[in-house]
């Protein structure tokens, strides 16, 4: 008797460790809130905003629990005729007084256009709660799209006659060459991952554009596009209101802005989102969908390095807990495109290429490089080298909030709630004994592991910041579910009102956050960075280089302002530049316009700097003005 007992026993622990799954993860992260709360205060990590916001989601999720796994996934109410033409009315005024400050303000955008943008997406939400027909589901994903577009175009093309960003800059010149030369030109950077050069000149061949516009067409409009791929994943794992929301909230994500400038990861995020959609997609013809996403991810390695590996860390893990999910609940998974031989394929050929790519004589294949990078990490600025200077995710985690956190919470607010109402979803998720909910959730929390994990220990060479976007696919699907669940525990009147106040303070934080906002900054703008220039500048900039045929000194005007650290000293030797060209743009003096002119170590950003008036001074000393136009000055520096 006592045995059958003690069988029964060990028979139930497994039984309750699988019912209470959600339990467990919630509780571990209650635990994991408190310690990087502790963490943050003991080190300065600065990270008390993250451990607050999983401490709180994660104890409203264990006193709602049941009522959170009892109520419904979606909402419905049914309004008047009249009040579905004003919401429309709303949309359409809002979108379009918002494109005209754009198209009538040059180089910032007021506080009133983010307004009226938060102010369509939260029409955009109330339309989703009363839609019911696939008419509407159109109708939605199209103004999802109008959203998109107006944002990602807003940026880029609010300074005309010049582009935005770094890596951007680099881009447009290889794209103009590859359509000189008919080809790929060898050596060039880029040369072994050719895919976006390839498909913004073929676009502008094609459509007679210039090289400017054939870009942001091929590249950032598919960024947009790719929105309906996080409808497709949400309509297929939860249903088609929940699609529309993941939509909604992912197009006007902080990163997903940040990264929709024309750059190869933000195309290979675009393939990232359809593969991931082909893993999950029911198809009667499974072996075509692995057909395509073979296909697709060949094009992905040959368009960018961090979006094919975060694509390859996603197929592992969701290998991995695809099979752990099958054991623990005996489910069948054959509808789940991930075979051991598809992440056996993915890796060699992602291996083999890497070894191959970036090979010449004179340089190291990237797969070298790569390795040389996560080692001198480890070895030289991780918490296991001894150095002080440990790496930090530079948006996230920064030295400015301990001076300002009130600012600090305010830029960072849209994320907070997105991130907490995301940790509710999932662990509502976690419950659900789905073929693809269980796998989803943990390969997302093993990314956001990748993301904050790597850089608290100081090793920045995969480069945490650019992987939110790829994050953000399945976190816009839980927190949908998550928004839906929650606002079916309040009164239906309150319900409404409360989503849209979340939608509307979502948008509107993200969308005005530094990391998606670095021209028109509402928060602390001492601590972001413009890597653009205005019409005047350039003509200043082309002015001086026709007056001045010499060389430029610590200080010039290349894609972004650089600057050498030690000109900044008091002591500096001015000699050493004896008849070279400073270039210094006036707002410099403003902003952090200038930056170390080499990174420090991989995957870190170099170190911006602000002028002082003490710096004037003593330039001035040392120099002659041969040019001001009220923008720009140049300096030509004296024999000492």
């Amino acid at each position: 008797m006592k045995k059958e007992n003690n069988d029964s026993n060990k028979e139930s622990i497994p039984e309750k460790i699988k019912e209470n799954l959600d339990l467990i993860t919630a509780s571990g992260g209650v635990l994991l809130g408190i310690f990087i709360i502790y963490m943050s205060l003991a080190f300065e990590i600065h990270q008390q905003d993250i451990g607050g916001t999983i401490l709180i989601a994660s104890l409203l999720y264990l006193l709602l629990r049941k009522r959170l796994l009892k109520s419904s996934e979606s909402f419905d109410f049914k309004p008047t005729r009249k009040f579905v033409y004003i919401n429309n009315i709303v949309f359409f005024l809002a979108l379009s007084l918002s494109v005209w400050l754009i198209y009538t303000t040059l180089y910032s955008r007021s506080l009133f256009y983010f307004i009226l943008v938060a102010v369509a997406c939260a029409s955009i939400a109330l339309e989703i709660l009363y839609s019911n027909s696939k008419k509407w589901d159109g109708w939605d994903l199209i103004k999802i799209l109008l959203i998109g577009i107006t944002l990602y175009g807003g940026i880029y093309y609010e300074f005309p006659g010049d582009i935005v960003g770094v890596d951007t800059r680099l881009h447009n010149p290889i794209t103009q060459q590859t359509i000189e030369y008919g080809h790929i030109i060898p050596g060039q950077p880029y040369s072994s991952f050719p895919i976006f050069h390839i498909l913004a000149a073929q676009t502008s061949i094609l459509t007679s554009m210039n090289v400017y516009d054939s870009i942001f067409s091929s590249i950032t409009f598919l960024v947009a596009f790719s929105t309906i791929f996080i409808f497709l994943l949400g309509q297929k794992l939860i249903n088609t209101k929940a699609g529309l929301l993941a939509a909604l909230m992912f197009v006007f994500g902080d990163y997903v802005i940040a990264f929709s400038l024309a750059i190869p990861m933000s195309l290979g995020f675009v393939f990232f989102a359809i593969i991931l959609y082909l893993f999950i997609a029911s198809d009667p013809k499974p072996v075509l969908r692995r057909i395509a996403a073979f296909f697709l991810y060949i094009v992905l390695i040959l368009t960018h390095t961090i979006a094919a590996f975060a694509l390859l860390v996603t197929a592992i893990s969701l290998l991995v807990w695809k099979n752990i999910n099958k054991y623990i609940n005996n489910l069948s998974v054959n509808k789940f495109t991930i075979f051991l031989g598809t992440a056996i394929i993915f890796s060699v050929i992602l291996l083999s290429y890497w070894m191959f790519a970036f090979e010449c004589p004179t340089c190291s294949s990237f797969f070298d490089y790569s390795m040389n990078a996560l080692y001198s990490g480890l070895t030289k600025y991780s918490i296991y080298s001894g150095n002080e200077e440990l790496a930090t995710v530079q948006e996230k985690v920064s030295n400015y909030v301990a001076t300002n956190y009130i600012e600090y919470i305010l830029d960072h607010l849209g994320y907070l709630i997105f991130l907490g109402i995301g940790i509710i979803g999932t662990y509502i998720w976690i419950k659900s004994k789905d073929e693809f909910k269980v796998p989803l959730s943990y390969t997302m929390i093993l990314l956001f592991a990748f993301i904050y994990g790597f850089s608290l220990v100081g090793i920045t060479a995969i480069i945490p910041t650019r992987w939110f976007i790829f994050t953000y696919v399945p976190f816009a699907l839980v927190s949908a579910y998550g928004l839906f669940k929650l606002i079916n525990l309040i009164n239906k009147r309150f319900a409404i009102m409360f989503f849209l106040i979340t939608i509307f303070l979502i948008s509107f934080f993200m969308i005005t956050s530094t990391i998606s906002n670095n021209d028109s900054m509402l928060y602390h703008n001492e601590h972001t960075s413009l890597c653009a220039y205005k019409q005047s500048q350039l003509w200043g900039i082309s002015t001086i280089n026709k007056l001045f045929n010499g060389s430029y000194g610590s200080i010039s005007p290349y894609i972004q302002g650089h600057v050498d650290p030690a000109i900044l000293s008091v002591n500096y030797n001015f000699s050493k530049d004896k008849d070279k060209m400073y270039v210094i743009r006036k707002d410099a003096f403003i902003y952090p316009r200038l930056w170390t002119t080499m990174l420090e170590r991989a995957g870190a950003g170099a170190t911006p700097y602000i002028l002082d008036e003490e710096f004037k001074k003593r330039v001035e000393l040392n120099s002659n003005e041969i040019y001001d136009d009220g923008e720009i000055w140049g300096y030509v520096i004296k024999y000492q």
